[in-house]
């Protein structure tokens, strides 16, 4: 196989989509260009689901709602109400990164398609289409991953800090006491 720069396709991804005039070509190259440059977003979406199913719980649950002081300093020890809501959001998520994979994996065939029928054209629209929603939805991704990334890293500190001061604590109960005897 090689590459053509001819201006009719033959049997285009499905039978009897025939491309016979540049007008068409035009048309399906930027169809084309269009549906690589969503894959890229679809792609972000796959993330932010991966991202919102490792998500601490204790920043999206249900709390009791009698506790009527929301301060900062205490909004980390507010305990989800039900474990089963938790688990739910999670499958929740899981369900829509399954969905997202399985329209992804469509896409990309459909993509690569496009792009086995070695016409420059084409080749172009696909290798552009996804240079620009790489360069746009790149950005997106970034700062999603660090939001995310942020409030676990900030949970998992305090959560390392609390657990080495109560280790210290207790050895410094320890030597005292051992003094002691």
């Amino acid at each position: 196989m090689y590459f053509v720069t001819k201006t009719k396709l033959q049997n285009f991804i499905f039978e009897n989509l025939n491309i016979t005039d540049i007008k068409g070509l035009v048309a399906v190259c930027f169809v084309v260009f269009t549906v690589t440059f969503l894959f890229e977003a679809l792609k972000l979406l796959q993330i932010y689901f991966q991202l919102r199913v490792r998500q601490d719980p204790l920043s999206y649950a249900k709390t009791d709602t009698t506790v009527t002081d929301r301060s900062i300093l205490l909004t980390p020890l507010l305990i989800p109400v039900d474990i089963q809501q938790i688990r739910k959001q999670r499958l929740k998520y899981h369900f829509y990164g399954c969905l997202s994979h399985m329209i992804n994996l469509a896409v990309a065939y459909f993509i690569m398609l496009a792009f086995m029928t070695y016409n420059v054209w084409l080749g172009i629209s696909v290798v552009s289409g996804a240079t620009l929603g790489y360069y746009v939805f790149a950005a997106i991704g970034n700062q999603i991953t660090q939001k995310f990334t942020a409030v676990t890293s900030k949970n998992q500190a305090s959560t390392v800090d609390s657990e080495s001061n109560n280790t210290s604590t207790q050895a410094d109960s320890t030597t005292a006491d051992s003094c002691h005897m």
